[in-house]
């Protein structure tokens, strides 16, 4: 299947169309990377989805961050011998497969969206939603809950 660019409320139905979800970041994730994949988590849970959370690695400085200890890391990933499945795999703030590390070879998804906001991004995903113009990744998620009228909680909203 080819590679397609989405707009913001396609991005937010794709997610709609996944039961058992897969989130990732870039390796050595940022607050931005943090945030959007802990941020969308608690979203896509609150809508019935069944979500987990795979960082090839996580800076310990994140570690006071509620929900942060759900983030199966590389110790976590050691163990995987055979990928696991999923509907949907969705990569945020990444602009390329490779930077997601070890998670990729632990992953079998139906369908790869990813969401970022790097120029650099050339659209690797099935689908993808680049807003190069956003400061950040959280910033595009907070969009998104504003354009699916999704409900946003207080520590939610602190992730993004």
């Amino acid at each position: 299947m080819g590679k397609q660019m989405l707009e913001l409320k396609e991005a937010g139905k794709k997610l709609l169309e996944g039961q058992n979800i897969a989130l990732t970041v870039h390796v050595s994730p940022d607050g931005d990377a943090i945030g959007s994949v802990l941020g969308l988590a608690r979203i896509l849970t609150g809508l019935g989805k069944n979500v987990t959370i795979f960082v090839d690695d996580i800076i310990k400085g994140f570690n006071f961050l509620p929900d942060v200890d759900k983030i199966k890391t590389e110790t976590n990933l050691e163990g995987i011998k055979e990928p696991l499945r999923f509907d949907l795999l969705c990569v945020l703030d990444c602009s390329t497969l490779e930077r997601i590390g070890r998670v990729a070879d632990c992953i079998k998804a139906d369908h790869v969206l990813n969401i970022d906001h790097h120029a650099s991004n050339e659209g690797f995903a099935e689908f993808s939603y680049i807003d190069e113009n956003a400061a950040a990744t959280a910033e595009i998620l907070c969009e998104l809950v504003e354009t699916m009228q999704w409900e946003l909680d207080a520590l939610t909203a602190t992730y993004l």
